[in-house]
């Protein structure tokens, strides 16, 4: 059994006592394919979650489809475009609509 995203974050928080508190990231854990990279997420997500558009130094707690911690994200860039603009290399969230409004999300994994 793995752990919630409390948990993870609470471990986290023992070995890095200055960590401001985390949100929940919109990008399921299943695409989360390496320690870094960019994922978009439609813009009207965050408004259906009642969550503000994150901020680049942000930690995210990913979770599986099972709602179990996969790892916790510190966002290093976000940029608001079009999906028209996003390169088509980059996984859109949901599928991309070329005149939604997406967050352009960089990330690190900081903790596993």
């Amino acid at each position: 059994m793995g752990m919630t995203s409390d948990e993870m974050f609470l471990s986290y928080r023992l070995l890095n006592p200055d960590a401001r508190d985390y949100d929940y990231c919109l990008i399921p854990g299943e695409l989360i394919k390496s320690d870094e990279g960019q994922a978009a997420v439609s813009s009207s997500l965050f408004e259906l979650c009642c969550q503000d558009v994150p901020s680049a130094g942000d930690i995210q707690a990913v979770e599986d489809s099972e709602g179990e911690a996969v790892c916790l994200v510190r966002l290093t860039s976000v940029t608001v475009l079009r999906g028209r603009e996003i390169a088509d290399d980059v996984v859109c969230v949901p599928d991309r609509d070329d005149d939604g409004l997406y967050c352009l999300i960089g990330y690190r994994t900081v903790f596993r």
